[in-house]
């Protein structure tokens, strides 16, 4: 995934945040799951219903309760990652996540007419997105972040007056003595920093990252004639992210000057806290051709979300003055508390399916999912009309929809039956959202179900393989960026307890 570079001009704007094709991505790749049995199955639930993730899936599938349920579903992830740059060394994090995957009520009715067999009506939450990670790196490359903050102390090339630099990286830069005039008594401004050698620098990192896209859902059901299910979904989305950024460098070398003249140490903080809300309406419907053969079909509306962005950063910038005397901060200076918000209309999903029936013995599934992640647009003028604001808003719908594209994802799966028992496997094959990239993501996952009258059990295991391209910062020539390759794993147990009633 190759993080986006703004131009700088705009992104310099004090008043945007600066939103990115990667938020649009984390708010737009949603996770097949809510229920174990779902996770079990690789996510292929579409043309079997039955199931609360289908709710969130294929609403067609509530129309095939027969009774009334209450489900709740704990889950425990365990997310590992490592960071290199270069031939350094690895380094290693693991962050683990308790929490519920969905807690839900169906409710069954049979109507009086004899050809509608069922009624159902559903209210509860599905999980759709767990972002809790976190990733470090660590080694030495060419060039400083320092640099990216005396690029955003011009206006192409004219310098900024220091009373207008942007409040949250090139102020505070210019604040700390990260940049500085190195000629201020002749009148004439300019900006520099201790890099200009372009030197190779000690440098680390730490992200950070909590929080989930949570979806009330209230779905409506029906069968009709025990071969067609119809079901409508009016989901509501609920946006909770935080993510804090530790970056770090040191001057390493030995001596009084070390490898960088003037340079001791610099740590930057980021901060963001993002909240919002959305909506998306959902209907499929689930068909039994035959007593062995079931098919699926149901589209997701685009989801429009009001997110809001709360931020500020820190830095601590130690150097040598022009005497040679040590100038160590005690304390980071701050930026002012930036509040952003705006709207995000993520993609329309059409999702198909199929699951053979094995008499007695189980089942076969398969889905395939069509979204077009182009199709993301940003809405960045809710309470900010200003040029520069509009501006940023063509620029970045038009590089997200000349970047993203078409991605299909596949899902498949199966159940065995024992008795009251069942074994269960899955795989999913997610397709990458960038035009030029051919990789796809694979999990894999292992269930097992126990039945009996008025309850169930469902256990489920995930495995979720990804591999991440980062920088650290961005500059106006990427090929002076700081490469990150960023390879985790998700590991995601699930239990779901199911009451009929």
């Amino acid at each position: 995934m190759k993080y986006f570079l703004l131009p700088l001009l705009i992104f310099a704007a004090s008043n945007i945040n600066g939103q990115t094709i990667d938020d649009a991505l984390r708010y737009s790749v949603l996770n097949h799951g809510g229920s174990a049995r779902t996770i079990g199955i690789g996510g292929a639930i579409g043309a079997l219903g039955a199931d609360f993730a289908s709710l969130s899936i294929n609403p067609g599938g509530l129309g095939n309760y027969r009774k009334s349920e209450f489900v709740f579903t704990p889950f425990l992830n365990i997310n590992t990652a490592n960071g290199t740059v270069g031939t350094s060394a690895k380094v290693s994090d693991a962050r683990t996540k308790f929490g519920f995957q969905n807690v839900g009520f169906i409710f069954h009715r049979k109507p009086r007419n004899e050809k509608w067999t069922t009624f159902n009506v559903g209210i509860g939450f599905n999980q759709r997105v767990n972002y809790n990670q976190q990733f470090s790196f660590e080694g030495k490359s060419i060039g400083s972040i320092a640099d990216r903050w005396l690029a955003l102390a011009y206006d192409g090339a004219v310098p900024i007056f220091a009373d207008n630099l942007d409040d949250f990286e090139a102020g505070l830069a210019y604040e700390t003595g990260a940049i500085y005039d190195p000629n201020s008594a002749d009148g004439l401004l300019e900006y520099t920093n201790d890099f200009f050698d372009s030197p190779e620098v000690s440098k680390k990192q730490t992200i950070e990252n909590k929080g989930s896209i949570n979806e009330l859902l209230f779905s409506l059901g029906w069968n009709y004639n025990n071969r067609v299910s119809f079901g409508i979904t009016a989901g509501i989305p609920l946006l909770n992210f935080t993510q804090q950024k530790i970056y770090e460098e040191i001057d390493d070398g030995e001596g009084r000057d070390g490898d960088i003249p003037g340079f001791n140490s610099l740590r930057f903080v980021e901060n963001l806290t993002t909240s919002g809300v959305g909506l998306t309406l959902k209907a499929g419907v689930t068909v039994r051709v035959s007593q062995s053969l079931r098919l699926g079909l149901a589209a997701h509306s685009p989801t429009n979300i009001r997110p809001s962005d709360s931020f500020y950063n820190l830095l601590t910038f130690s150097y040598n003055d022009s005497n040679g005397i040590p100038i160590n901060p005690s304390q980071p200076t701050s930026s002012r508390n930036g509040v952003f918000e705006y709207g995000l209309r993520t993609p329309l999903r059409v999702l198909g399916s199929v699951a053979y029936i094995i008499k007695r013995k189980g089942f076969i599934s398969g889905e395939l999912e069509f979204l077009d992640y182009s199709q993301n647009i940003f809405d960045l003028t809710i309470n900010d009309s200003s040029p520069a604001t509009e501006d940023y808003e063509r620029l970045l719908n038009n590089n997200i929809n000349e970047d993203l594209g078409v991605a299909l994802n596949i899902r498949l799966g199966g159940e065995y039956v024992l008795g009251n028992t069942q074994l269960r496997g899955g795989l999913g094959l997610i397709g990458n959202p960038y035009q030029t990239a051919s990789s796809i993501n694979i999990n894999y996952s292992l269930g097992f179900g126990y039945r009996s009258e008025g309850y169930y059990l469902d256990l489920a295991y995930r495995l979720f393989s990804y591999t991440q391209d980062y920088s650290p910062y961005n500059l106006i020539d990427d090929n002076l960026e700081t490469q990150v390759d960023v390879r985790g794993n998700s590991h995601q147990i699930v239990t779901t307890i199911g009451f009929r009633f």
